[in-house]
């Protein structure tokens, strides 16, 4: 019985926690953003930042990803507020993307601190013709 109330408990503090962040209009990380994470997995591997970690400019953004994920050696990292608007835009780039294995790559953004508490990291796959459209979302909390 003990243990029973212990786990309603923590349930009731988890959630009261997550429903105030989503009435502040911040969000924290969930299973679907960490479910797309893996979809993309055998693609692209961010190591920094990771889902819900509190971030400041300048951020660095490193990982790896598969050559076809990039055009040219580019593809796209967006930082968005939490209304989705656009902070910064950079260019992950490696000049050896001529390949189906996985290159690093790092991209440094440099933004002003939004209102916002929460924000989302996007890592577009460079897909110039439409067809093959993919992206990672990270989100982010601002320092």
């Amino acid at each position: 019985m003990r243990s029973f109330l212990f786990v309603l408990a923590s349930f009731f503090i988890i959630g009261s926690a997550v429903l105030t962040d989503h009435l502040d209009g911040n969000r924290l990380p969930t299973k679907v953003d960490l479910e797309e994470e893996a979809a993309v997995a055998d693609l692209i591997i961010v190591e920094t930042p990771r889902p819900g970690e509190k971030i400041s400019s300048p951020l660095v953004v490193r990982g790896k990803a598969r050559g076809y994920w990039f055009f040219e050696g580019s593809f796209p990292v967006r930082l968005l507020d939490a209304t989705n608007v656009e902070i910064v835009l950079g260019l992950a780039e490696n000049p050896n993307w001529m390949t189906e294995q996985f290159v690093p790559f790092e991209v440094t953004l440099q933004f002003e601190k939004p209102v916002q508490r929460f924000g989302t990291l996007v890592l577009e796959r460079s897909d110039p013709s439409g067809r093959y459209p993919q992206a990672l979302r990270i989100p982010v909390f601002f320092k």
